[in-house]
């Protein structure tokens, strides 16, 4: 259910045509869940905020006209870091547990699917959608109402991703350099 909330979520946000945000790197998502959805639903996309560095997009899902979940997405402008990533700070990580490694073409059949023309998701080294890192987390700690992703560093395909567990934070590391760190809350019982 969340591969394919997050993906049309991701397809949802091509909504906005605008040609700045093909030029930004994700720097925070968070998926929120509402309600249950047994049926189809429908999207509703608007930008929060925007100036020349930063933008805030959210996407609502709505089944019914009840919303059913929300999708929020905190972008940082590509130039602003002249094209380049901080180099990676490595740390020495015990107790590591392989979580996965995502293919250039993996990466090429998301964009192609959401319609994702961002550059750095399409040359020889692309980086990995944050949209693609959320659909894996989502199924490591299914059942949660919200899921929350810091990205630190980029992840680019072919790279070997490994994760910490502590209670409700999952580490996520390259090469001992952290890349993310995501936080998810469990659905409480009324």
């Amino acid at each position: 259910m969340f591969d394919y909330m997050v993906k049309d979520f991701a397809r949802s946000l091509t909504k906005i045509d605008d040609e700045k945000y093909r030029k930004c790197y994700m720097v925070k998502v968070k998926l929120q869940i509402f309600n249950k959805c047994n049926g189809k639903y429908d999207y509703k996309v608007y930008v929060e905020k925007s100036n020349y560095r930063f933008s805030k997009i959210i996407s609502e899902a709505y089944s019914n006209n009840i919303l059913i979940a929300s999708l929020t997405i905190n972008l940082v402008n590509f130039k602003d870091n002249n094209g380049k990533f901080i180099t990676r700070k490595e740390e020495r990580i015990d107790s590591l547990e392989f979580c996965r490694t995502v293919s250039k073409e993996e990466i090429v059949e998301f964009s192609k699917y959401t319609n994702d023309k961002n550059l750095i998701h399409l040359n020889d080294k692309p980086i990995v959608q944050g949209l693609i890192i959320l659909m894996h987390l989502s199924r490591l700690v299914e059942g949660s109402s919200e899921i929350t992703i810091k990205f630190i560093n980029p992840i680019y395909s072919d790279e070997d991703i490994y994760i910490k567990k502590e209670h409700d934070t999952i580490l996520g590391y390259v090469d001992n350099a952290l890349c993310f760190k995501c936080n998810f809350t469990k659905y409480m019982e009324r």
